[in-house]
């Protein structure tokens, strides 16, 4: 690597965000995750520009994108990211943990005409609550 790749790999722990929201929604379970990851809102053009640099050396890109939440693309940046989680600040380590494991472990689906199966979905929640609290507890107690 050379010089601009080690600052916008820099950059990059410290400006990227990493964020898993559950918002309400009329349809299956009425909740929806939404999972993405987009740089702080004062990251200026030149720390983009760095970043960028960085970026591409590992076949990434963050110019011209708001959010990286294609499943795809967080998963490219994800399996780029995981070797460099340690330098992460320990809040955002603990936000990243949480994306890749609701990558790892979607919502259940409703198969098509068939009842939701809220054991299922009580299951799942149940496991989201109980991996946030082993990784608050691991990096932020």
């Amino acid at each position: 690597m050379n010089t601009t790749e080690y600052i916008g790999l820099g950059l990059a722990m410290a400006r990227l965000q990493y964020r898993v929201a559950i918002d309400r929604t009329p349809f299956a379970y009425g909740l929806k995750i939404r999972k993405y990851i987009t740089l702080k809102p004062n990251t200026t053009e030149e720390q983009k520009k760095c970043i960028e640099v960085w970026a591409n050396s590992h076949g990434l890109s963050v110019m011209d994108t708001r959010r990286i939440q294609c499943v795809e693309r967080l998963g490219k940046w994800v399996n780029v990211l995981d070797g460099f989680e340690f330098l992460m600040l320990d809040d955002d380590k603990v936000k990243y943990n949480m994306l890749k494991w609701v990558i790892e472990n979607p919502i259940p689906k409703i198969p098509r005409n068939l009842h939701r199966n809220w054991k299922k979905f009580l299951s799942w929640v149940e496991q989201y609550d109980d991996y946030n609290a082993k990784i608050v507890e691991e990096y932020l107690n």
